[in-house]
């Protein structure tokens, strides 16, 4: 058989209409900062265990990270597999304990849970060093890799290059910083691993629900109250950030976010299509003609924008690029037949199989945006059923909101020393990375 001359034969819209397989729709119950979602499982139950870190004092939350580390380092010994993440976007910070674990080690597990909060040593010094020079090396490479920083205020001092040169300095200066950090680092164990900040989130066994919600409740007791500290949102601060890091790249790294002036959760499925569409019939073949590599451009659930350029020959005519989205979205011109590859494009990830972990995780994401349940087959319809006009009426409201929004974007781009400098005027600062 020729394999060369064989045509993988393209979908038409006729041929996903139908899911080939079942959609999972979420299915939890709430209880007082728990939650429960019945899944099936051979013996495997799940716990997300999450600390909302919003409230706490600003000047902590860039020991947050570290102090997920140090936590990670003792591990979770029962767990099949565990994690202890810093997670965060632009609603909310939280430290997330996630644990995968047989059903019979559930009270173990959480009872070492609660010993890792309560009994975690944070002033052992050669620990503490060992963990910051991991985390030197860890942001180094995820800047080396990824090339850029979302750069608004707060992201930029708690994981972009601003962090990268706070964990630099507590490096080089480790001796005599060393006390006041591992005093920040018990202090800030303190202030957030605080049950009115506390919320669980189990995934097990429809008929294991009152057994799995006795043991969140009893690990709930054993976890310290503040009565001073309440969940909130988290007040960013997105005011423009315009910044340019010297390197001995040849090549730019561009990178620019714009917040909307309202934040107003935003899942519509129509959003997938266009955020596809800007970039691969504008953003991308534009930077490309123009020498960069690749750009993308992503579209969140609060409609804030970012957009990247990376081997990026140009500075100034990349953001020019960037500032023409509104315009682009404004004139936007799409076939009959281009809207449907990006209607059967939106679907992958809704028509794939969820493993059983995945339908845990969607349900608790549901319940953090604190948003009615959000059928998945709600927004499969949006997408399947999207045309030229819904396309129209839908781009031009999130033209008028990037619009509104652009005096305000916040931008960075690394990049040789001599090219920042033949565009400085865009910066509001020009430092070595």
């Amino acid at each position: 058989m020729d394999y060369k001359s064989m045509k993988i034969p393209s979908l038409r819209l006729s041929d996903v209409i139908n899911p080939a397989f079942e959609i999972y729709e979420p299915d939890y119950s709430v209880y007082e900062n728990m939650t429960f979602c019945p899944i099936k499982t051979d013996g495997i139950a799940y716990i997300k265990i999450r600390f909302d870190a919003s409230p706490i004092s600003f000047k902590y939350h860039r020991i947050l990270p570290l102090l997920c580390s140090i936590l990670s380092k003792n591990g979770i010994i029962c767990a099949v597999d565990s994690q202890i993440k810093f997670e965060t976007d632009i609603m909310m910070t939280s430290i997330i304990m996630t644990m995968r674990f047989l059903r019979q080690n559930a009270e173990k597990q959480l009872d070492f849970a609660e010993k890792l909060i309560s009994d975690t040593n944070f002033f052992n010094k050669s620990k503490i060093k060992a963990v910051v020079e991991s985390a030197v090396h860890e942001c180094a490479l995820q800047i080396n890799k990824f090339g850029f920083t979302i750069s608004n205020e707060y992201t930029n001092e708690i994981s972009g290059i601003l962090y990268y040169h706070y964990l630099l300095g507590l490096l080089n200066d480790f001796d005599n910083l060393s006390e006041v950090l591992c005093a920040d680092l018990a202090y800030t164990a303190s202030l957030v691993f605080n049950r009115k900040l506390l919320s669980v989130h189990i995934g097990a066994k429809k008929t294991d629900l009152e057994f799995f919600l006795k043991l969140a409740d009893a690990f709930r007791s054993k976890i310290p109250t503040d009565e001073d500290i309440n969940p909130s949102p988290l007040p960013l601060n997105f005011k423009q950030n315009r910044r340019g890091f010297s390197t001995d790249f040849n090549v730019a790294f561009n990178a620019l976010l714009v917040c909307p002036k309202q934040l107003v959760f935003d899942d519509c499925g129509i959003k997938e299509i266009i955020s596809s569409m800007i970039t691969k019939e504008f953003v991308l073949p534009d930077l490309r003609n123009k020498g960069a590599y690749e750009a993308d451009v992503y579209i969140g659930n609060y409609n804030e924008i970012y957009a990247k350029s990376t081997h990026d020959p140009n500075i100034s005519t990349t953001y020019d690029v960037f500032n023409n989205i509104p315009e682009f979205l404004n004139r936007l011109n799409i076939s009959e037949n281009a809207l449907e590859k990006y209607i059967i494009g939106a679907l992958k990830n809704i028509d794939r199989p969820k493993t059983e972990f995945e339908k845990f995780n969607i349900c608790y994401e549901n319940y953090i945006r604190q948003e009615p349940k959000r059928l998945l087959s709600l927004k499969r319809n949006e997408i399947i059923t999207a045309d030229i006009n819904k396309i129209h009426e839908y781009s031009d409201k999130l033209a008028n909101i990037i619009a509104s929004s652009f005096e305000m974007a916040s931008f960075c781009s690394l990049a040789g020393f001599e090219k920042l400098e033949r565009d400085k005027g865009l910066f509001c600062s020009i430092e070595p990375l």
